[in-house]
């Protein structure tokens, strides 16, 4: 992107206005005016700036304790230090390597271990376990913790996280290509160290590999070349074969009445559900016990016994937390209002979908969709956002009306926080975890009324010339 002196506003800098505020005067040397003209910087600078800022605020604190030593007890209860994103720090990589361990069970991973996976999953998780000693694979739940002193796990997990890494950090780059090359740079390694991301990485879940399968699936959905496009719906097939939620990234092809592709895309998804089954036990016993969890596991999300708000918070768990604070009792609400709850959300996203034409506030209609199931409300899905951001670098050009506000949506949900302030949390998952929901949800009603307003100013202005 190139401006010229005139547009970047240099002819202003250094003169003197006796009506120029001073915020006005410092917006001018810190050159913010030429920020809110390009996003792409802007978010570069950004995000470099929180980098900065969190390593200073890391070395004070490092030093501190270093200097005086009497004071580490006092900020262990303030900041703690162990903690990236989940928890103490004492649970990392778990969900890949009980997920290993539950695999390696057959059927009984489904009827005694209530695991909620696709068989495709589950598969790829007997894969790995064939790269890791038996003696752990058949170990008891309370003994997982043993993975990080066996060599082998720890050196599997790494493999598969740098190849994750590797593979995502390329298609994002390849998504940004005719940006400035600093800039792409700079911006795929903020896609590379964002906070679903790395969240995600830090558990080992495999919606990391679900995620890398969307993203082949939005690069390749409208590529030139028939054998990459026919990759992209493999690719969104297989990526809703392993999550089963990604499944709703097919409203793109049905809203561009792609209809032979649908069809193909439904045929990969059958199969790429159905024959892994064969290798785990009876395909009709696993879907039964699938079906059985789901059901299980989308009740106890939802309900006031989950003991894990902190990872799946809807708008419904939401609402009932803010209830609670009123009344001396938990407030849970009954499946008849949970069913209503989602149906109206479901209901404003896909208006929001079908009512604007810009591309990444598409695919932010379809991501919101996630956060109106409890089940599938979970700061893992945030990773799904990487997707509109991209689009958003890519179509935005200046920071003005909601394109401005859904970039401090971006940020505030992108940008890594990893400190914890008395809470074994980081901030970036308390932000994402009681903001994404109601925020998501207040932003696309918000920008369909501000777009039909503007729509509605532009026709009278029109009305009013004409006469």
């Amino acid at each position: 992107m190139i401006f010229n002196k005139s547009e970047m506003g240099e002819e202003v800098i250094g003169v003197s206005d006796p009506k120029e505020t001073r915020g006005a005067r410092l917006c001018a040397r810190l050159h913010l005016h030429e920020l809110r003209r390009d996003p792409q910087r802007a978010f570069a600078t950004l995000f470099v700036t929180a980098l900065a800022v969190f390593a200073a605020v890391g070395l004070l604190l490092l030093l501190i304790m270093l200097l005086f030593p009497a004071t580490r007890g006092a900020l262990a209860l303030v900041v703690n230090p162990r903690t990236l994103f989940f928890l103490n720090g004492d649970d990392r990589f778990m969900d890949f390597f009980n997920s290993i361990r539950d695999a390696a069970q057959g059927l009984e991973a489904y009827t005694v271990r209530m695991v909620i996976y696709p068989p495709l999953a589950d598969l790829f998780y007997i894969v790995m376990g064939l790269f890791v000693p038996a003696s752990y694979r058949n170990s008891a739940f309370e003994q997982n913790k043993t993975a990080w002193q066996t060599p082998a796990c720890m050196a599997l997990v790494s493999v598969i996280t740098v190849l994750e890494l590797l593979l995502i950090g390329a298609m994002c780059y390849y998504a940004l290509r005719g940006t400035r090359r600093h800039l792409r740079v700079v911006l795929t390694l903020a896609m590379s160290l964002s906070f679903p991301l790395l969240h995600l990485l830090e558990r080992g879940n495999i919606l990391v590999l679900s995620f890398a399968l969307i993203l082949v699936f939005f690069l390749f959905r409208d590529h030139p070349s028939r054998i990459l496009r026919e990759l992209a719906l493999v690719a969104l097939a297989a990526s809703a074969a392993i999550k089963l939620y990604p499944i709703v990234f097919g409203l793109f092809l049905l809203a561009e009445k792609r209809w032979r592709a649908v069809v193909r895309c439904a045929v990969y998804g059958v199969l790429l559900l159905l024959l892994p089954a064969f290798f785990i036990g009876d395909p009709l016993a696993v879907f039964s016990a699938i079906t059985e969890n789901l059901i299980s596991f989308s009740t106890w999300a939802s309900g006031s016994e989950n003991t894990a708000l902190i990872v799946y918070h809807s708008l419904e768990i939401w609402l009932e937390k803010i209830c609670s604070l009123f009344v001396p009792y938990s407030v849970s609400f009954p499946l008849p209002v949970t069913l209503l709850f989602t149906v109206a959300q479901m209901g404003v996203y896909l208006w929001y979908f079908f009512s604007t034409k810009v591309a990444y506030k598409r695919w932010i209609a379809v991501i919101g969709m996630f956060f109106t199931v409890p089940g599938a409300a979970s700061v893992y899905a945030l990773v799904f956002l990487l997707i509109p951001f991209l689009l958003y670098l890519r179509e935005v050009r200046e920071l003005k009306g909601m394109d401005a506000v859904w970039f401090g949506f971006f940020a505030l949900m992108l940008i890594p926080l990893p400190i914890a302030v008395f809470s074994p949390w980081s901030l970036s998952v308390r932000i994402a975890t009681f903001l994404t929901a109601p925020l998501l949800l207040g932003l696309c009603l918000t920008d369909v009324l501000y777009q039909r307003k503007k729509l509605s100013s532009k026709e009278k202005a029109d009305e009013d010339s004409s006469c």
